[in-house]
C-alpha cells in the first residue's frame, strides 16, 4: 500500500502551527549557519524552526531545526536568538539543554525508523540539528485519506518498524514520549519514521498538562506521562501504550479514550 501523494514534510518538536507566524523570527533565505545554506521554512513549532537547507560543502540538500522557543524567545538585530526578558532567561536555558542532549541521543541510536541526525552545531545563541530532508506525510493525515483500513500486512510492517525504533531509542534514550500519529512520517517506501521526541517543548512548558496540550494528540498519553514530574520521568512502557494507541488509528482511523474519565 503507498501513501498519497507525498508532501514535503519536517521533522517538528510539536505538531505545527503553521509557517506564517514564524516568518519574522526566521532566518532569511540565503542565511549562512557555518557550511550550511537556509533556503525556506518548511515547518515550524512551539520550541523550533524547521528549515530546507544545503550542505555548501557536500552540494546536497538537508534540513535544519533551530532551536526557537517563540513564547519565551525572539530575535535580535544581530540575528541572535535572546530571551525575551530576564525572567524566560531561566527556561530558555532550560529548553536549549534538552534541545542538545536530545540530538546526541537521537544521534547515537542508528534504526532506519527513527529521525537521522547528521550533525549538531551551536551558532546565534542557539543550537542546530542537521538531518537528512526526507520526503513523506504524517500518518495522521495519511489515515484520514484513506477510505479503508489497512491491511494485515501493512498493520504488522508499520508496528515491526516502530517496535524496533522505539527499543533503539529506549536502550540510549529512556522514554521518547511522542509516539502520535502525527509525530509518525510515512515515507515513499512505506517505512515509518519516528520523529523527535520534544524535549525541548516538554523542558519549556509551564507544566506537564501545558506540555501535553501543546500537541493535538493528548489522547494517546498514559496517565504515568500526563503525571510525570522531574524527579520521576515515565518508564519506557509508556511508549508501548502510544504505540496501542497509533496502532488503533491505523487501523480503524479512531483516536484512543482519555486517560482520565470526565
Amino acid at each position: 500500500m503507498k501513501p498519497p501523494d507525498q508532501t514535503f514534510a519536517a521533522l517538528d518538536e510539536e505538531r505545527p502551527d503553521g509557517a506564517k507566524g514564524f516568518a519574522a523570527r526566521a532566518l532569511p533565505a540565503g542565511t549562512l549557519v557555518n557550511e550550511f545554506e537556509v533556503e525556506e521554512i518548511i515547518d515550524a513549532g512551539g520550541a523550533t524552526i524547521i528549515y530546507a537547507a544545503t550542505d555548501r560543502s557536500l552540494a546536497v540538500p538537508v534540513a535544519i531545526a533551530e532551536y526557537m522557543p517563540a513564547r519565551i524567545a525572539q530575535r535580535n538585530d544581530a540575528a541572535l536568538v535572546v530571551p525575551r526578558t530576564s525572567a524566560h532567561a531561566e527556561v530558555f536555558a532550560k529548553g536549549l539543554k534538552a534541545f542538545i542532549a536530545e540530538g546526541r541521543t537521537l544521534a547515537r541510536c542508528a534504526h532506519p525508523s527513527l529521525l537521522g541526525i547528521l550533525g549538531l552545531l551551536e551558532a546565534n545563541a542557539t543550537a542546530y540539528r542537521v538531518m537528512p530532508r526526507y520526503v513523506g506525510e504524517r500518518l495522521l493525515e495519511v489515515r484520514r485519506s484513506m477510505v479503508e483500513p489497512p491491511d494485515e500486512g501493512a498493520v504488522r510492517a508499520l508496528l515491526d518498524a516502530l517496535l524496533g525504533a522505539l527499543e533503539t531509542f529506549h536502550r540510549t534514550g529512556g522514554f521518547h514520549g511522542r509516539v502520535t500519529p502525527s509525530n509518525i512520517l510515512l515515507l515513499a517506501d512505506n517505512r515509518p519514521l519516528l520523529l523527535s521526541p520534544g524535549a525541548a517543548g516538554r523542558a519549556i512548558a509551564g507544566d506537564r498538562i501545558d506540555a501535553l496540550m501543546t500537541s493535538l494528540e493528548p489522547l494517546f498519553a498514559p496517565v504515568e506521562q500526563i503525571l510525570e514530574s522531574d524527579d520521576t520521568p515515565p518508564h519506557p512502557s509508556v511508549d508501548l501504550y502510544a504505540l496501542a494507541g497509533v496502532a488503533r488509528y491505523w487501523i480503524s482511523g479512531q483516536s484512543p479514550g482519555p486517560a482520565f474519565a470526565t
